[in-house]
């Protein structure tokens, strides 16, 4: 079941929450000049209020995310946008999981916020980030030590993600409120996996 479990009134409280029912053992200090932001699938198949996928918590996300951008360009570190997508010879798990995907060149695989031309934007078939694409390598040329993750969904491409980038010897930070699933449950599910063993949530 949707709901729209984080806006702006509730934003405080709810990190407040959160944060005290996460595992706090191993927690890592963001630096950002080492790090990289990763902004997944904030496209129109999540944010279109007439889709069958969107998120009612995604407009806050959004605007937090756009707060991050600012504030990683004024650094001058690395923003990698990424969007789900599938074309016509690829496998598509996706599809034989829920019955329906997105397809390359479609309304659904736009994105909704405005990269620089310079930013890096990947296309990927599945859940990850670092599956079928080329990141783990933009990642190592540009020394980058640490990845913020961002965007939708929480439970499935940034979790998978975060997942796959601890795996690849990264640091990993989670954004608390500029992350989102369909649901509070699902996403604090996501906050207590990933801050056990995986992530530092931010």
């Amino acid at each position: 079941m949707k709901s729209a479990y984080l806006t702006t009134e509730n934003a405080k409280q709810k990190k407040t929450e959160w944060l005290a029912k996460l595992n706090k053992k191993h927690w890592k200090t963001f630096d950002l000049s080492k790090a990289a932001l990763l902004v997944i699938d904030m496209q129109q198949y999540f944010t279109d209020s007439k889709s069958p996928a969107f998120v009612p918590s995604a407009p806050l996300v959004q605007e937090n995310i756009q707060k991050l951008i600012a504030q990683f360009k004024k650094e001058k570190r690395p923003v990698i946008y990424t969007f789900f997508a599938v074309g016509s010879k690829e496998k598509d798990p996706i599809l034989n999981w829920w019955g329906e995907t997105v397809t390359t060149g479609s309304k659904e695989a736009q994105l909704t916020l405005s990269p620089d031309p310079h930013d890096l934007i990947l296309r990927k078939p599945t859940y990850s980030a670092f599956h079928g694409t080329s990141l783990h390598d933009f990642l190592q040329v540009n020394a980058v030590e640490s990845v913020l993750i961002t965007g939708l969904l929480s439970n499935l491409c940034c979790e998978t993600t975060a997942r796959d980038a601890f795996n690849h010897g990264y640091e990993v930070f989670f954004g608390l409120d500029s992350t989102a699933a369909y649901n509070e449950d699902q996403h604090l599910a996501t906050l207590l996996n990933l801050s056990q063993g995986f992530a530092t949530p931010l």
